[in-house]
């Protein structure tokens, strides 16, 4: 092989461009503290160095929904923490107004102290954390409750708020503002088989019998329908006939999605057949689901259709405020029992919202602490060693000047040389 000066030019300029690309990439590790820079440098720790990464990033979320939920939680605490100090302090109102020894006047002018309390009681429920109504469900970019003379009313919706604060793990950040009580009459509690997905309208001539039981106080109709009247038909007639209770048929052609529901706000519904089969397809069971009582929200019971807010703390609020307007002692002393009863739903409530935060706190404890096991774990992968680098910078350095010093002694010969 004949070496020619062209040749090695090219080589020691290989040469010399190898040790800058060395040096440059030493230059950039010491620059950036970290050994892996792109793809290339450490392809066996490339998957593991992205599932850390991947681990920290959802580690962080989880710590932002728990950040999120806490703060729900702790709004939640409060409001709740002053409806019951609201709620004492009405208790004291109502024993002065029963002992039987005040004025009218002075009674009446209770009697307004509590009403004012029912507005600061409508204020709580409608507190907001960041902008979000905490007891309006999803539904909370606006105030939930408003009050209308004697009524309260509720604009949010049923649906619980979640956060997921670990892999497939989403826990409620709120509690129930209301509640109603719900039946599907395609399942009934008695064993029978209930109406079948694919019917859409009753077989024989009947009554549906509906009880609903507020207060003590058990209300009994009867709604009868024809062979071949639509559930959507009888839904409407339920609806109308019966306060409180609101149904509707859900019917969108699929054989797995009919529905046949029926609500009430009355916390105890039962829903039973006249005769045998008149709306299932079976006619080997007399009654479809049934009793069923529900736990009303922190605020009462809720009517879907009316948007009214029945039996809880307000109602229990208005009914004392018009007692002790009317003077009536008995009907507050009535009214003290029930206050306490609200007081100790409300402090249930309270209980399960520092069940979930002492929950929260803890699982954030424990993504703390593995947050610090993968930085650890991370650094190892890509960190570089300072100590090391710069003894490699040195090197590189050095042999760089070696690559120049040595191209310059081996091409010194130039065109003077030949024309000496």
């Amino acid at each position: 092989m004949r070496v020619t000066h062209m040749l090695v030019a090219r080589r020691t300029q290989n040469y010399i461009q190898d040790a800058m690309q060395r040096l440059a990439r030493t230059q950039e590790q010491m620059s950036t503290g970290r050994k892996v820079l792109r793809l290339s440098d450490d392809p066996p720790a490339l998957s593991q160095l992205l599932n850390v990464r991947a681990a920290v990033e959802r580690n962080k979320q989880y710590m932002r929904n728990i950040t999120d939920g806490l703060s729900y939680l702790d709004g939640a605490d409060t409001a709740l923490g002053t409806a019951g100090e609201l709620l004492q302090k009405a208790i004291e109102y109502a024993i002065q107004g029963a002992n039987g020894t005040l004025e009218p006047d002075d009674m009446a002018a209770i009697g307004e102290q509590i009403d004012k309390m029912i507005d600061e009681l409508v204020d709580i429920a409608n507190t907001t954390v960041g902008g979000k109504y905490i007891f309006a469900g999803t539904k909370n970019d606006q105030p939930p409750f408003w009050r209308d003379g004697d009524k309260i009313y509720y604009g949010g919706n049923l649906e619980r708020v979640s956060r997921e604060i670990l892999d497939q793990a989403n826990y409620t950040i709120d509690v129930p503002p209301v509640t109603y009580t719900t039946i599907n009459l395609g399942y009934p509690l008695d064993g029978g088989r209930g109406i079948g997905r694919d019917e859409t309208s009753a077989k024989a001539d009947g009554n549906l019998i509906i009880e609903t039981s507020r207060n003590g106080v058990v209300n009994k109709f009867e709604i009868p329908f024809s062979a071949g009247e639509s559930y959507s038909s009888i839904a409407e007639k339920i609806t109308d006939m019966v306060p409180g209770v609101w149904a509707t048929f859900i019917d969108d052609n699929g054989p797995n999605q009919n529905a046949f529901i029926i609500k009430s706000a009355s916390g105890t519904l039962s829903v039973k057949e006249a005769s045998d089969g008149t709306l299932g397809a079976s006619t080997t069971f007399a009654s479809h689901p049934e009793t069923e009582d529900v736990v009303p929200g922190v605020f009462g019971f809720y009517n879907e259709n009316s948007h009214e807010v029945v039996g809880g703390v307000f109602e229990v609020l208005m009914k004392l405020a018009q007692s002790l307007k009317d003077g009536d002692v008995s009907g507050v002393h009535s009214s003290i029992g029930k206050l306490n009863d609200q007081l100790d739903h409300i402090l249930r409530y309270r209980v399960q919202v520092g069940a979930r935060t002492n929950h929260f706190e803890s699982v954030r404890s424990q993504l703390q602490d593995q947050e610090v096991r993968l930085t650890q774990v991370l650094s190892n992968l890509e960190d570089a060693d300072v100590a090391r680098v710069a003894v490699d910078l040195s090197r590189q350095q050095l042999a760089y000047q070696a690559a120049l010093a040595a191209g310059a002694r081996i091409l010194e010969t130039s065109l003077l040389d030949y024309l000496r």
